[in-house]
């Protein structure tokens, strides 16, 4: 079961070369949960989303659509999304139907790892 942790604004200044600073503000979604199979002895997942303008794939491999970075005590899992399909996933979680949530990643490297996949729904897929 997926829990809405919190639906926050993030507000950053970001200094721009030759410019006044801007304020940028963007929503972010924290949600926690249990992994139903333990990773590395961890059965925690915290897992944070925020919109992003453009979707970039970086040349490392393989390509991947998010990132976990944290292994200690809670799997921490960072995910950048289209402004669409996040709008989807802030109402199935702001609804209560967001239930379950699908991630596929590489093996840890140094408590970091990339998620190739991931998916949220109401179902549990199989």
């Amino acid at each position: 079961m997926m829990i809405l942790d919190s639906g926050r604004r993030v507000r950053d200044a970001v200094p721009r070369r030759g410019a006044e600073p801007e304020i940028e503000s963007q929503p972010w979604l924290e949600l926690r949960s249990r992994l139903h199979e333990p990773v590395k002895g961890v059965t925690d997942l915290k897992m944070s989303l925020y919109p992003k303008e453009r979707l970039t794939m970086r040349p490392a491999r393989p390509a991947s659509v998010g990132s976990i970075i944290g292994t200690k005590s809670e799997l921490y899992v960072v995910l950048p999304w289209s402004q669409a399909e996040f709008d989807r996933v802030w109402a199935l979680a702001s609804s209560g139907h967001l239930k379950f949530t699908d991630l596929c990643f590489t093996s840890s490297r140094y408590r970091r790892s990339h998620v190739v996949r991931a998916s949220f729904s109401n179902e549990l897929e199989e």
